[in-house]
């Protein structure tokens, strides 16, 4: 686990407290041995609008519903509200919150806690706007939790299985958390990133053996055939995937110094690619460009039309992540 979080949160809605309708990435700063936390609002072009001081340790994970932002503390068992510039704190319901979705029609709140005190299951809490809430036991780790097409998609880890068999993509209900269906991976390999758009599930995932982790596999789901399609990989450390509006982008970390993007079509097939001598930690694609966040915590602007770094700007040194939310 990291000890300094930040996590960038691109929010293409309006900013609560602001007038005006424009676009914003919210960035979050959090450090575990200090209160010293922030939430910085930057516009699409990555210019700083506004700070907005927390005076709380260990944030993180922060979201967006259009009136106010939710941010997480796991480590304090603490959630925190912000809207129209003032903060408003409250201990959560169960200990250690890790995943906070919203829909219109309900909430989503996953926690590393489980009254029976089994490690391999967690406590998912469904409240909806009735009012009526909805709390589940649900067997395995969850690596990342995402609703899209009113169904909520986890991949998580049973450790109570093989290891090549520990792995599966699991689909919920969002009337009441029933298990729709599991997909299993059937490979030793642990999830890295998951992105869904298009009616696919990308996965990417690395080698579980010591000493074989630059070693990994990108899998996409499609929900409409119910095929699991594994993809032919030109380099080795592929850690994200980045869906297009057209194809899609498999991230790789081919040296110290160099990311290669390499892009396919929707059918699967390698286009072309493209090399960035720098060392990029996390990207997403937004309206024609790509933001990446870089190792030495910078965040960037990489037009695909111009293809060149059209802003960016430095970054808090214990910045390690970021996400888009509301696109």
């Amino acid at each position: 686990m990291y000890k300094n979080i930040t996590i960038i949160c691109i929010l293409l809605s309006i900013l609560t407290g602001c007038t005006n309708h424009r676009e914003f990435i919210a960035v979050l700063s959090s450090d575990l041995d200090s209160n010293n936390s922030e939430v910085t609002i930057l516009d699409k072009e990555l210019d700083n609008i506004k700070t907005k001081n927390i005076n709380e340790s260990g944030l993180t994970q922060i979201s967006y519903d259009e009136e106010e932002y939710k941010i997480l503390s796991s480590y304090n068992s603490k959630i925190i509200t912000l809207s129209n510039g003032k903060v408003k704190k409250q201990n959560s319901s169960l200990p250690y919150p890790l995943f906070n979705i919203y829909n219109n029609n309900w909430e989503l709140m996953v926690y590393n806690f489980d009254k029976k005190n089994d490690i391999n299951f967690y406590t998912y809490e469904f409240k909806k706007s009735s009012g009526e809430l909805v709390s589940k036991r649900l067997e395995g780790i969850p690596f990342s939790v995402q609703e899209y097409g009113e169904k909520i998609y986890t991949v998580a880890r049973n450790m109570n299985e093989p290891i090549d068999k520990q792995f599966s993509l699991n689909i919920l209900s969002t009337k009441d958390l029933r298990v729709l269906k599991k997909v299993k991976l059937d490979i030793p390999y642990a999830l890295s990133d998951m992105n869904i758009k298009h009616n696919k599930i990308y996965l990417t995932m690395f080698n579980l053996e010591e000493g074989k982790q630059n070693e990994s596999k990108v899998l996409i789901y499609d929900l409409k055939s119910n095929e699991l399609k594994e993809i032919h990989l030109k380099y080795d450390n592929g850690n994200e995937v980045i869906p297009l509006k057209e194809g899609f982008l498999i991230k790789h970390n081919t040296s110290k110094n160099t990311t290669t993007f390499v892009l396919y079509n929707d059918n699967y097939r390698y286009q072309t690619e493209l090399k960035i001598n720098k060392a990029i930690i996390k990207t997403k694609y937004w309206q024609d460009s790509l933001y990446y966040l870089t190792e030495s915590k910078t965040l960037e602007k990489y037009s695909l039309k111009q293809k060149k770094v059209t802003n960016s700007i430095k970054l808090k040194d214990n910045t390690n992540d970021f996400l888009i939310i509301n696109q």
